[in-house]
């Protein structure tokens, strides 16, 4: 989803409702939690092997990647880096 499907798909709802994500507890019973979002700000992502989708780059590796990115056209998209919105 980019920012302008989130204006779209916000549009109608009561602007003082709460917003809040929903994620897994990895607990024995499968819970579904929600925690509020309390601020959101521009970062960089990259996939991780480890977890199977993105996390958040730290410095070091926006450096890299976005210097790799614009030199070789061929540098894999694993270590590729994107600019996201992210919802804190």
């Amino acid at each position: 989803m980019n920012v302008k499907e989130l204006k779209e798909a916000l549009e109608g709802f009561d602007e003082d409702l709460e917003v809040g994500f929903e994620h897994p507890s990895h607990d024995y019973w499968r819970s579904v939690l929600i925690t509020k979002v309390e601020n959101l700000e521009e970062g960089y992502a990259q996939y991780s092997a480890y977890h199977s989708q993105l996390a958040v780059a730290s410095e070091d590796q926006v450096e890299e990647a976005l210097e790799m990115q614009d030199e070789d056209p061929d540098f894999p998209k694993d270590k590729r880096v994107e600019m996201m919105l992210i919802l804190k």
